[in-house]
């Protein structure tokens, strides 16, 4: 169980680091540089999903909320309904009995993010 929540802490230090590498080198283009960090912060999301604490069968945790509401924060609207969209869609992909509960704490996080 430690060792999967020090995965989750990994992830989130490279997003830190992918993210300010990207802010800089869209900085004369600002929306094409929103979209990749709503990829990016999806595709964080994804990666988190692929190896998540499994609490029971279709029952997962991870640091997608994290991960959601930063992304509302610090990278707009645009930003995080791009991440929310690509990490609804692989919560779908997933299927299990807490699929309603994954998608519901997705949109609760990007809505409470760009609060």
């Amino acid at each position: 169980m430690f060792l999967e929540l020090i995965k989750g802490v990994a992830l989130l230090l490279a997003l830190c680091f992918l993210h300010s590498v990207n802010i800089r080198l869209w900085r004369q283009k600002p929306l094409v540089g929103q979209i990749v960090s709503g990829v990016l912060f999806g595709g964080i999301c994804v990666v988190g999903m692929l190896m998540p604490l499994v609490l029971m069968p279709g029952v997962i945790f991870d640091a997608r909320s994290v991960v959601l509401c930063m992304a509302g924060l610090f990278g707009g609207p645009v930003v995080a309904i791009i991440a929310g969209t690509l990490t609804m869609a692989w919560r779908l992909w997933l299927g299990g009995a807490g699929m309603g509960v994954g998608l519901l704490v997705v949109v609760i996080c990007v809505s409470l993010g760009l609060l």
